[in-house]
């Protein structure tokens, strides 16, 4: 089973194996056309996640030119990147961008407006562990010098989350927005209702929240259209003798009358899935 560039092993199902693996059949493009490339194009539907990943995959390797000695390990790794390759990912080797330490692996996201920025990156270093003189016992008994490998997954916290918030203008998957379903009683007669269908949803683990402001039902859709809460649920007379709710979807609209059980079964698929679509 091939591991990620994060190390972990993952399924057949999420690294498929379509892209070609001879580095001479991959595109021999620039970081650009990258990021033109679709993300199905490995012909996964829907797209699995090496498909995902591979578009933004971005290999930053250079000759450092501190000692000779970083010069003649820098040789071998740009002659050979068989770690690259095992994964049958496409990437592109940038020769001279390497940090003046070592070789690096860079995972490069375009933001919505094509802008390009490193949001992971896995760097090897042969500097530091000489100026803190570190050493090692290897199995032959002698002393060795360790290589340091400096890891970070998801940049800094801000800037994923900022990536996010532009990648999806705000309308965030079920499993990742902030307020999942919203509960709208049409009239004062429903509130105790809409109360019990709140507290129903947040016993599931659903994160929701009720409005209850004497305002006409439609003007409740709108406001939570314009703050893209994923689902609405209208309750009036006839969903609260049923026990039922009017489920409305932020994107595809009206979804007809179920009951609160079957919405939150539905939901709760969604969530536990990280689905990104609905």
């Amino acid at each position: 089973m091939p591991s990620s560039p994060f190390g972990a092993s993952m399924a057949c199902s999420d690294w498929c194996g379509s892209w070609p693996t001879s580095p001479s059949a991959r595109p021999s493009s620039t970081w650009p056309n990258y990021a033109r490339m679709s993300a199905t194009d490995c012909g996964c539907s829907p797209p699995c996640r090496a498909s995902l990943l591979s578009r933004v995959l971005f290999l930053s390797l250079g000759i450092c030119v501190a000692t000779s000695a970083f010069s003649e390990v820098n040789a071998v790794l740009l002659r050979d990147v068989p770690a690259m390759d095992a994964l049958a990912l496409p990437y592109v080797e940038a020769r001279g961008e390497a940090a003046f330490y070592g070789p690096k692996l860079d995972i490069q996201l375009a933001d919505v407006m094509g802008h390009e920025e490193t949001y992971s990156t896995v760097q090897v270093d042969f500097h530091l562990p000489g100026q803190f003189d570190l050493h090692y016992v290897a199995a032959d008994g002698k002393e060795h010098r360790p290589v340091m490998i400096h890891r970070a997954i998801v940049s800094t916290m801000e800037r994923m989350i900022s990536y996010l918030i532009e990648l999806y203008a705000g309308a965030f998957p079920v499993w990742l927005a902030p307020v999942q379903a919203i509960v709208l009683p049409i009239t004062d007669r429903q509130s105790a209702y809409a109360r019990a269908v709140e507290k129903q949803l947040n016993a599931a683990g659903i994160r929701v929240t009720l409005d209850e402001r004497n305002e006409k039902v439609n003007f409740k859709i709108r406001e939570a259209q314009l703050q893209k809460i994923p689902f609405m649920l209208v309750v009036g007379d006839r969903e609260q003798e049923n026990g039922q709710v009017s489920v409305r979807n932020r994107k595809h609209g009206d979804q007809g009358v179920k009951p609160v059980a079957d919405f939150i079964a539905a939901i709760r698929g969604l969530i536990e899935s990280k689905a990104v679509s609905e």
